[in-house]
């Protein structure tokens, strides 16, 4: 078999294969038809040549025959996407020097906060047959057939605390379990629904539940419930976990500004099939937190927000001509620098996540796609290692 590796523009290539007689017509001769003698042979013969890795291709390719007649050899082309060569020069990281590594500290309205937080998360409620009140936790069934989903909405808020559009928690101060209102309100000028900024909404409302909320002190006692010495000893754990969140969304910046320097001495021809793939895997990944967050269909996000998934997936495009750059960036100077990971270090961290699984997944966990995203997850990290290396000596 002899074959023909033609580049073509966005990082496609066309592949011409001849085949001898002598392995066409053995292809022929076992079966009854030409059409799937050929289309055995090319199927044969394109895994063959992928198996030789002169080519990564990043889709599925549908074999085109050129000349398939019994006696002569055979010829065919395969047109497909693959993965772009990245060049990365000697001393690539020259110009790293001039990135910075800011610290970070956590700022004390920062801890109010956090504080904040776990009080509301530890506080308790009691049910109240009467009058909803400034502070109270307010439920209520709202629609209005102006929004684009007109059906009933569940919402629950600390009432006066300024979470609905201006007018819409005042009306509710007064109201018991059971009770309804009609309210028209202005919707405001910054408003997510442009058609309807600085217009009149009627709303129809129904309070499900008025509840009394009672928070906890901020004090030894509720500390020590939460497993800690005292209220220092609490103050001190939440400092630590934000600060280890903070550091972390800095090292994920800094290596965001690592990669965006080398890329600006590369010049990569991104796939458009790469960024069509990944503009939908961060689309699936929205409908699993609109499902796993806000408890609502995807449909129904379309309807409220207004938006259609074309509108999304091309809201998605910087992003995803991001993420693949950054990709392929990291693959090239792992290339560059020799950067391998192990089957060791593989099955290693594979127990390891599989131990992180509910029972229930670790029997359905697709190994080799598990081990494919190990692999990478492995391999970026010691390429951000070396790269971080490089940082330090400038």
């Amino acid at each position: 078999m002899e074959t023909k590796i033609t580049k073509l523009p966005e990082s496609r290539v066309e592949i011409t294969f001849h085949i001898p007689v002598d392995e066409w017509a053995p292809y022929i001769k076992k079966t009854q038809s030409l059409a799937q003698a050929s289309e055995s042979l090319m199927k044969d013969k394109y895994l063959e040549f992928l198996h030789q890795g002169k080519i990564e291709p990043i889709e599925a390719a549908s074999p085109q025959a050129v000349q398939m007649v019994p006696g002569s050899p055979a010829e065919f082309k395969v047109l497909v996407s693959v993965l772009p060569e990245v060049e990365i020069g000697d001393n690539y990281w020259d110009t790293l020097s001039d990135i910075e590594k800011k610290p970070v500290k956590v700022e004390e309205k920062e801890l109010e906060d956090s504080l904040e937080a776990l009080k509301k998360g530890r506080s308790k409620l009691t049910d109240l047959d009467q009058p909803a009140a400034k502070g109270n936790l307010i439920t209520i069934l709202f629609s209005s057939e102006q929004l684009p989903s007109p059906s009933p909405r569940k919402d629950s808020f600390i009432l006066g605390q300024g979470q609905l559009i201006p007018g819409f928690e005042e009306e509710l101060i007064g109201l018991k379990k059971g009770e309804k209102k009609d309210l028209t309100l202005t919707y405001p000028a910054t408003g997510m629904l442009e058609d309807l900024r600085d217009k009149p909404i009627n709303f129809k409302v129904e309070v499900t539940n008025v509840q009394q909320v009672d928070w906890p002190e901020l004090n030894d006692k509720l500390a020590q419930e939460l497993g800690l010495k005292d209220l220092e000893d609490l103050k001190e754990t939440l400092k630590k976990n934000l600060l280890a969140r903070k550091e972390k969304e800095a090292d994920e910046y800094f290596r965001y500004q690592l990669l965006e320097k080398i890329g600006q001495q590369v010049k990569i021809e991104i796939p458009r099939a790469l960024i069509e793939a990944e503009q939908n895997r961060l689309l699936e990944n929205l409908k699993k937190t609109v499902q796993q967050e806000l408890k609502i269909p995807f449909d129904q996000y379309l309807k409220e927000t207004g938006k259609t998934e074309k509108l999304i997936l091309d809201s998605f495009l910087k992003a995803a001509q991001d993420n693949v750059r950054h990709f392929l960036l990291l693959r090239a100077i792992g290339q560059k620098e020799k950067i391998e990971v192990s089957s060791e270090e593989i099955e290693k961290e594979k127990a390891k996540l599989i131990q992180t699984m509910p029972p229930e997944r670790q029997s359905n966990v697709d190994q080799e796609e598990l081990k494919s995203y190990i692999r990478s997850s492995l391999l970026a990290e010691k390429v951000f290692q070396k790269l971080e290396d490089y940082w330090k000596k400038q």
